[in-house]
C-alpha cells in the first residue's frame, strides 16, 4: 500500500511505502483509499503550532487519468477537524478513488472508474 501526503515545502505529493518516502509527484491517482489521521500527532500540532506529517491517504496507485465528473473535493484542515472532509464539511474516511492534482488539490470519488485520459 502507498501512502500519500502533501509536501508543503516542495509543493508536491510525497509517496511513502513501508514508512519511507519513495517519490515526489505532482499528480497521481489511488484506488481503494482510506484516510488516516493520527490523533495524538494532531493534538501536538494544535498545541505547539509546529507542522508534522500526521494525516495521509493510503491506497493502491493506478494509472492517472484525471479527475472524473462528479468527484468531490477532499480537504484536511487540522485546525478545523480531526478528519478529512468533503466540501460541505462531512467526514470522509474511505473512497473508491482519490485524485491528487498538481495544484495541491485532492478529490475523491465513490465510482471505481477514472475519466478517460
Amino acid at each position: 500500500m502507498t501512502e500519500v501526503c502533501r509536501n508543503l515545502t516542495r509543493h508536491c505529493w510525497s509517496l511513502r511505502e513501508r514508512g519511507r518516502v519513495v517519490a515526489h509527484l505532482h499528480s497521481l491517482t489511488l484506488a481503494d483509499v482510506v484516510m488516516i489521521v493520527r490523533p495524538g500527532s494532531r493534538a501536538r500540532v494544535l498545541r505547539t503550532g509546529n507542522r508534522e506529517v500526521h494525516a495521509w491517504v493510503r491506497g493502491t496507485i493506478v494509472p492517472h487519468a484525471g479527475v472524473p465528473t462528479g468527484a468531490a473535493r477532499l480537504h484536511y484542515r487540522p485546525f478545523l477537524a480531526g478528519h478529512f472532509t468533503d466540501e460541505c464539511g462531512r467526514p470522509v474516511v474511505a473512497a473508491a478513488l482519490a485524485f491528487f492534482d498538481g495544484d495541491g488539490r485532492a478529490w475523491h470519488s465513490e465510482t471505481g472508474t477514472p475519466a478517460p485520459g
